[in-house]
Formats: structure tokens, C-alpha cells, sequence
């Protein structure tokens, strides 16, 4: 993985993993101070969300609740931040989750904000959309999402929602099997991390040029379909990569592979 390494710098620990905490979501504020991961718990408690302080190196989480009372078990996926709100996704919704109020209490109820037309395993945000996508791997993870352009099939998508008018998707790109995580930079560059399972991941760098308007609108909607043509750029790495985060210049994500589910992570320092 020296091409990985090569570029990779660490920003903080990834707390919980010696608590049966299995952590799929990585956002990051603006300002840089906290740094946020969302998971669920092998052990089949609450689902959580992290808050860390990267330079004073502290943390706490809070417990994830469907309704006042109820402890929400979900496999909550991908998480973003924008300005005071947290959004995470999980099974085709989108939720959300006051910043302060989880930066305050011990357990948060997950609103609904909106219902996607996708799995809704991962999502980002650039502060006025939302890309929330999903994972496809043709076996035990399935979608029912098909774009075919130039002999290219792909089985998954990212749909943009727009945060003040999220009612219908603004656009939809078409990805491969396997993604984690979606990321854009400023300039409509992409980031793909894939992985699952033992093998190794891969990120996959997409120059906007590389984004191809198909000239067509997703399965009846208004929203314009993108297909992601050949990579620019493809850094292999340690397995488990999950969700994505872009900032300064930067991307940011997490490994699962260190929780107490999989162990493997713990006994060798490869991240």
C-alpha cells in the first residue's frame, strides 16, 4: 500500500472500537474542530453518534434513539454536517440529529428529513446539497437501481438533493459495485472509497472531466443522469474503508476493520 501510505496522515483516533462500536460515517465541520463518526453496535445497543475534539483529544458519543425511549439497533450508515445539523443515512431515509444537542446529551432522537430513491448507505454534503448513495456488491447487497451507458452497466447511484428544497433529487451519477463513500471537492472532482470484507480497498479519483452527462434524466425524473467514466487516479489500501469526507483540500474517512466485530485491525497497525 505505499501509494497509500504515501499520502495518508492521520487526524485522530477512531474511538469506540473497544466497545463493540462499529463505525461506518465520517464528517468533519467546517471549522475543523470536531470530527464526527456514526455506527451501530455489534452487541445490539443503541446505534451512536462520536463527536471528537481532534487537538485536545477527547471525545464523547451519543446514543441513538427512533423515537423518544426507543433505542434505534439500525445499521446507521454515512453521516455529513451542515452549519448546526447532522445528517445520517440509513435504509433509503435520510435523518437528522441537532449538533448541539449532541454535543450535550446522552441519547438524541434521529428526525426524519427526507426519503431517498436509493439505499442510502453513505452521504455527503458541500452545505447546500446532499449526495447520498448506496452499496451494491451482487450478492448479499442488491439495489434496484440499473444504469447502462456505452455498454457499461452499473448497479448503484449517488442522488443530489438540495438541502433547502429536498423534495426530489437534483441529480443522479451512476457508480460502481462496492462504494463506502462518496466525496466531491469544489471543482466537481470525485472520490470513491470501495471496499468489502477482507479485501483490500480501493479510491477511486474522479476528474469532473471524467463526469459524463449522459444527456438523459434518471428513470423518469427530472434529475440528469451523470456516469463516472474512467478514473483518474485508483490508491489501493488496508480493507475496510468506509464512508468519506472533504474539506481544505482533504478527504477524510475511517476503517471498521479495528472494531471488536472484526478484531483483525486491532493486532496490526496498517491504517
Amino acid at each position: 500500500y505505499e501509494d497509500y501510505y504515501s499520502i495518508k496522515e492521520n487526524v485522530c483516533l477512531n474511538y469506540g472500537l473497544d466497545d463493540n462500536y462499529v463505525s461506518q460515517g465520517t464528517a468533519i465541520t467546517n471549522d475543523g474542530q470536531i470530527v464526527i463518526t456514526s455506527g451501530y453496535m455489534s452487541d445490539g445497543t443503541n446505534s451512536r453518534i462520536y463527536l471528537i475534539d481532534p487537538e485536545a483529544k477527547v471525545h464523547r458519543f451519543v446514543k441513538l434513539e427512533k423515537s423518544e425511549g426507543v433505542p434505534s439497533k439500525a445499521h446507521v450508515g454515512g453521516v455529513a454536517i451542515s452549519n448546526e445539523t447532522i445528517y445520517i443515512a440509513n435504509n433509503e431515509t435520510v435523518y437528522t440529529v441537532n449538533l448541539n444537542d449532541a454535543n450535550t446529551k446522552d441519547t438524541v432522537v434521529m428526525n426524519k428529513f427526507i426519503t431517498v430513491n436509493n439505499a442510502a448507505s453513505f452521504i455527503f454534503t458541500d452545505d447546500t446539497y446532499l449526495y447520498v448513495g448506496e452499496f451494491h456488491d451482487g450478492g448479499k447487497y442488491v439495489t434496484d437501481n440499473l444504469v447502462t451507458y456505452n455498454g457499461v452497466t452499473y448497479h448503484a447511484i449517488v442522488s443530489k438533493y438540495e438541502i433547502a428544497n429536498p423534495n426530489e433529487p437534483k441529480a443522479v451519477y451512476a457508480i460502481r459495485n462496492k462504494v463506502q463513500g462518496f466525496a466531491m471537492d469544489e471543482n466537481g472532482n470525485i472520490l470513491l472509497s470501495t471496499s468489502y470484507g477482507l479485501t483490500s480497498s480501493k479510491f477511486y479519483y474522479y476528474k469532473n472531466s471524467s463526469v459524463i452527462d449522459t444527456g438523459e434524466t434518471f428513470n423518469g425524473t427530472t434529475a440528469p443522469l451523470y456516469f463516472l467514466g474512467q478514473e483518474d487516479l485508483v490508491v489501493t489500501g488496508p480493507a475496510m474503508s468506509e464512508d468519506l469526507d472533504y474539506r481544505d483540500g482533504k478527504f477524510y474517512t475511517n476503517f471498521e476493520s479495528a472494531s471488536n466485530k472484526y478484531i483483525f485491525g486491532k493486532f496490526f497497525p496498517i491504517i
